[in-house]
């Protein structure tokens, strides 16, 4: 049973994520397995016992994901897991590979590092994986389970549409927010950048995903479920709760850098982008539709309008234009990215200053007095690199490089007004720890 009236032919309804059918009388066992398995590593991790430490965020939100599965399942009858394994699945896929597009944003636009990985590469990137799997699932997830308690009861009314040159703006603004970023030439300036990478995501696809009559908030906003749009941002906001709460006491966590209001905190995150994950949730699910409009596998993205060919081909190319915009961008300044010269890789030029030279003793000095770092780090260390674009400079030996240095900046970074130096000293490790990857030292 649905819990709107019934819709036209070809519209989706907001419960096509999850048909219901008649709730379960037992919680099932995959409930207790979920609920175990948080609790049992939120132990271990107390304790720092390995592997659980360093891979503690994963496994606590695989926990998560089993948990509320079963609560849906419980309440509506029909869950992800065990009845549509598919779907699961293909979201599992789309997450992880959509977070190595946001990843690729943030070698451009320095928001965040990641800290305590394990040494072995192929260890790191399996595990990079299996962790980037658990994002869409568990947004998607938290809101399946709110719509079991708050359900759309709005009379809905499909002829009520937006004009067609909005979409056109709503799709030409978000093509450019995912995009200019990625060419600003000052690093300082790109760094404050995320948020219209975050947003344009949703303002680019969101045109598609209603063209192709599509699981579309917009359609349903427009159509009076109102409801629906409060639950999707609410669902982003408990997973960003739940996300910094777990990441904070973390072994392999990250770190951010983002430079506004950035003395307001929840754990790691500063305020501002907290309130990113509002819109992260519904981009989240516009990937995810967007992604199903372009395989034509799983009823996300169903294109049955008269628009159908045209709405399938025009997602087709807006992928192939996403691609050659990438190319385009690491093309241009592949020094942003990889310290690349040609077809031979380079360590790019630095002048260091004295402070840089002495940054084992410094970490060392703030390791018995860290409220001294307006002493040691008075100002943030400056060179030029390349056509006159400013870059911060750091070195950062292996030797260097421990999981005890880098805890120590991120505790340093929450000291008020230290993070104007703190922040460049961990951009630079990402930057470094980019280039060792390629085989430098």
């Amino acid at each position: 049973m649905g819990f709107l009236p019934p819709l036209p032919p070809g519209t989706f309804s907001p419960d096509d994520l999850l048909e219901w059918n008649q709730p379960t009388a037992r919680v099932p066992w995959w409930t207790w397995l979920g609920g175990i398995v948080i609790l049992v590593s939120e132990v271990l991790l107390f304790f720092q016992i390995e592997p659980v430490y360093t891979h503690f965020t994963p496994i606590a939100w695989w926990g998560y994901i089993l948990l509320l599965d079963g609560l849906i399942k419980k309440r509506r009858g029909v869950s992800f897991l065990p009845d549509k394994p598919r779907l699961f699945g293909f979201l599992a896929v789309v997450s992880a590979l959509w977070w190595l597009v946001f990843e690729f944003y943030n070698c451009y636009l320095e928001n965040w590092v990641y800290v305590g990985l394990p040494e072995n590469l192929l260890h790191r990137y399996v595990g990079y994986l299996i962790a980037f799997a658990t994002i869409i699932p568990a947004v998607l997830s938290t809101y399946e389970f709110f719509l079991t308690y708050w359900p759309s009861r709005d009379v809905l009314d499909f002829s009520k549409k937006p004009k067609p040159l909005t979409l056109k703006l709503l799709f030409l603004i978000g093509f450019l927010c995912v995009t200019v970023p990625l060419f600003i030439p000052v690093r300082e300036i790109r760094h404050y950048l995320f948020g219209f990478v975050w947003i344009g995501y949703v303002l680019l696809l969101e045109p598609l995903a209603y063209a192709s009559e599509g699981y579309s908030l917009l359609r349903l906003w427009t159509a009076g479920a109102r409801r629906l749009v409060w639950l999707m941002l609410g669902s982003g906001a408990v997973c960003g709760l739940l996300w910094e709460f777990w990441n904070y006491w973390a072994g392999a966590k990250w770190f951010y850098t983002v430079p506004v209001f950035p003395a307001i905190r929840y754990f790691e995150m500063p305020l501002p982008g907290f309130l990113g994950f509002l819109p992260f949730a519904w981009e989240c699910l516009m990937l995810s539709v967007f992604t199903s409009l372009i395989f034509q596998c799983c009823p996300l993205g169903r294109s049955n309008g008269p628009l159908a060919k045209r709405v399938v081909h025009g997602a087709r190319a807006l992928l192939g234009a996403l691609a050659l915009v990438f190319v385009l961008a690491v093309t241009i300044q592949p020094g942003w990215l990889f310290p690349v010269q040609g077809i031979r890789f380079s360590t790019p030029a630095v002048k260091e200053s004295e402070e840089t030279r002495q940054l084992s003793g410094i970490l060392d000095k703030l390791r018995v007095s860290p409220e001294s770092w307006n002493e040691l780090l008075s100002e943030p260390v400056q060179a030029k690199v390349g056509d006159n674009k400013i870059f911060y400079i750091a070195p950062w030996p292996p030797d260097l490089v421990s999981r005890e240095n880098l805890f120590l900046l991120g505790r340093v970074q929450k000291m008020p007004g230290a993070w104007r130096c703190i922040d460049p000293l961990l951009r630079d490790y990402a930057v470094a720890t980019r280039f060792h990857g390629a085989g430098l030292r």
